[in-house]
């Protein structure tokens, strides 16, 4: 059976998966919908298989916060008397710009954080737009980002296990 799936992934889907990268994850969808998990095996954490999805969530965050470092900003040294590069000029942001950044969305793709999909955003662009560039430009003026703005929606994926299976695909053949 395995070396059936990977044929039909390397022979069937794989060729297609390059042209149409949703085809990949509609099949990476569904594997997450038929088996009700997060697509990431059971993590070990303190000696125990942890399988549920807000388990292993809070695992790979804890993880992926205790590799990364926030830099010490008081030990940056002082800047010379000239600038190096010129300083940027003030600019706003247009509500016609919004608009047509709007509308150029691609309705297809999947919604972010905030669960509003792309479709509605496009919709409700000439209504929403001189809102958005109200916050825009606040945001540009005070120099700080609403903190809505600074969460995403991750899904790992775990690669070696893609790289082997391609192997095992090449080694069949």
């Amino acid at each position: 059976m395995k070396k059936c799936y990977d044929h039909y992934i390397s022979n069937t889907l794989g060729p297609q998966m390059e042209d149409n990268p949703k085809i990949f994850w509609r099949h990476v969808n569904k594997g997450i919908r038929r088996d009700n998990s997060s697509g990431i095996a059971a993590l070990r954490q303190q000696g125990q298989l942890v399988s549920d999805a807000l388990s292993k969530c809070e695992i790979l965050n804890t993880y992926f916060k205790s590799v990364f470092t926030t830099e010490d900003t008081t030990k940056i040294p002082e800047t010379q008397s000239t600038p190096a590069f010129p300083v940027m000029a003030d600019f706003k942001i247009t509500s016609a710009g919004v608009e047509k950044l709007l509308n150029g969305l691609n309705a297809s793709k999947a919604a972010g954080p905030d669960g509003l999909p792309r479709r509605i955003l496009k919709i409700l662009a000439p209504q929403i737009a001189p809102a958005l560039t109200f916050i825009f430009n606040q945001s540009l003026q005070t120099g700080t980002l609403p903190q809505d703005w600074k969460t995403a929606n991750i899904t790992p994926i775990h690669k070696k296990e893609i790289v082997q299976k391609q192997r095992t695909i090449d080694q069949c053949r």
